[in-house]
């Protein structure tokens, strides 16, 4: 697995290079892309969006990708992943996390926690997902994972003291 995320200007190139990679070597793409590229638009993100096995994004990234404020979940979960992505997520805040694969929508309310910093909130839910689909985990349980992963690093300072292990 790869996770990309945010690029600053001039990140085409990027992509071009990550797009051969994953092709020759067969490996899969998380992508919760940054302001640069979600200004940049859908267009220029086609090619990325099409080789992307889980899109990550807030409900107002979600709004910038579909050029319009998000009202229905379910109906943004789906444009999404109309743009190529294998499964989508869209976190909303202390309303929690939304995912579709393609088969099934589901949710997932944040866990609770004692908010001490919110640096790395996004970074760890995004990790802790995908090492749930890594231990082949459904996708239920992987917004779980992800959402223990960021109560236990928004209860620390700074982005890795409250990283969970597997076994945690």
């Amino acid at each position: 697995w790869v996770y990309l995320t945010s690029l600053g200007h001039g990140f085409e190139p990027i992509h071009r290079s990550l797009l051969k990679q994953l092709s020759k070597n067969g490996w899969r793409l998380a992508f919760n892309p940054g302001d640069q590229q979600l200004r940049a638009g859908v267009s220029k993100l086609k090619r990325i969006l099409a080789a992307t096995s889980l899109l990550i994004v807030n409900k107002e990234e979600a709004g910038t990708l579909l050029l319009g404020s998000v009202h229905d979940m379910k109906k943004a979960l789906s444009s999404l992943r109309a743009l190529g992505p294998e499964m989508v997520i869209i976190t909303d805040a202390s309303k929690g996390s939304y995912g579709f694969d393609g088969h099934t929508f589901i949710s997932a309310k944040p866990l609770p926690s004692r908010v001490l910093e919110m640096t790395g909130a996004g970074d760890s839910f995004s990790t802790g997902v995908i090492a749930g689909i890594i231990a082949r985990k459904k996708l239920g349980e992987s917004l779980l994972w992800g959402a223990a992963n960021a109560a236990s690093v928004i209860e620390k300072i700074g982005p890795q003291a409250g990283l969970l292990t597997k076994k945690k």
